[in-house]
């Protein structure tokens, strides 16, 4: 049995950094010191739930901001990144049995907050790995083959859908099929070769 492993950001729930750049320029933070938001060594700790959403406020106020910006503030910046479903991607889960769909995300508190208020996922498969429970991102080398263990099949019978290449390397090196995703036509498309949707 083949199993889809799909990721959820820029995949199901359609994301985009620069809207969060945005809005921290409209609380005063320089164009240049607002893309240091998503790419810090707090932000990935954050992900591997080693530590939370108080945590890593702190840190990028202290250590990357430099604006006294309050939580809900720095919060609602960092959330407006993700901002609708891909209804096109949803009707593609929709055709494949719940046995064979699983995700992996890499994720934090307030991005599984955010998802869940667009879209449940436990309504197409009650396989959900976040990297914030499993404390890996999808890079970390030990990620890929829990994962595997935990979907009990071998390695070559899942398939990554990801946007994200390192990701995709990642899942390659250990004997994951992989699908690059870049739109749900591109995807449909992929699934229909390879005869998982007919």
């Amino acid at each position: 049995m083949t199993i889809l492993l799909f990721d959820v950001g820029n995949v199901i729930v359609k994301a985009d950094h620069e809207i969060t750049y945005r809005k921290l320029q409209d609380y005063g933070v320089p164009g240049d010191i607002s893309r240091l938001f998503f790419k810090n060594a707090e932000y990935y700790d954050f992900g591997r739930g080693k530590i939370d959403g108080m945590g890593f406020y702190r840190a990028v106020i202290e250590k990357y901001l430099g604006i006294p910006l309050e939580y809900q503030q720095v919060k609602d910046a960092h959330d407006s990144h993700l901002h609708e479903i891909d209804r096109a991607v949803v009707s593609i889960l929709e055709r494949i049995p719940k046995s064979q769909l699983a995700f992996a995300t890499n994720t934090n508190d307030w991005q599984t907050e955010k998802e869940r208020r667009l879209i449940d996922l436990t309504l197409y498969s009650d396989k959900i790995f976040r990297s914030n429970e499993t404390h890996m991102l999808k890079t970390d080398n030990a990620c890929f083959p829990h994962i595997v263990s935990q979907l009990h099949v071998e390695s070559g019978q899942i398939i990554l859908v990801d946007d994200n290449l390192e990701n995709i390397l990642k899942a390659r090196e250990h004997g994951l099929k992989t699908i690059q995703f870049s739109n749900a036509g591109q995807l449909l498309r992929e699934l229909e070769r390879r005869g998982i949707i007919s």
